[in-house]
């Protein structure tokens, strides 16, 4: 079940999708769906590991650091935010979830500057909204 999984988020990382939120409207490379895969990849490369098994280990190391080298290339804007999809300067809530799953550390100078951007711009009333204009 692990390599079917693994390989899977592998397979279709590059694909475009509706996001965590299920967006509609055209298909994007969301930022959240490739840090997803890169949990996939990266986990999954820990646990081959662990269980001796080097060439899924390899494999899928090598996957999840290309996902890795992507995602900080393409998924910030030009003040070092990551946003919701690559291309865009519009943020997302779940790029909070960045530093708790382990992509970068709470003291990367982007991490910190996308949560301050969220503080700014998707705070209401002390509450964070999943993306702009949404007050659900």
């Amino acid at each position: 079940m692990l390599v079917r999984q693994v390989e899977a988020a592998i397979t279709h990382w590059r694909d475009p999708d509706q996001g965590l939120w299920e967006v509609r409207g055209p298909a994007q490379h969301f930022t959240a769906s490739k840090v997803l895969c890169w949990v996939a990849a990266d986990r999954g490369a820990k646990l081959a590991q662990l269980r001796g098994d080097r060439e899924h280990a390899a494999d899928w190391r090598k996957a999840a650091d290309e996902m890795h080298a992507d995602i900080c290339a393409n998924g910030t804007d030009n003040r070092g935010v990551f946003c919701q999809h690559y291309g865009t300067t519009a943020l997302d809530a779940s790029a909070l979830l960045i530093p708790l799953l382990g992509f970068l550390p709470p003291d990367d100078p982007r991490v910190r500057s996308t949560v301050l951007a969220i503080a700014d711009e998707l705070t209401e009333d002390g509450l964070v909204l999943r993306v702009p204009g949404r007050g659900d």
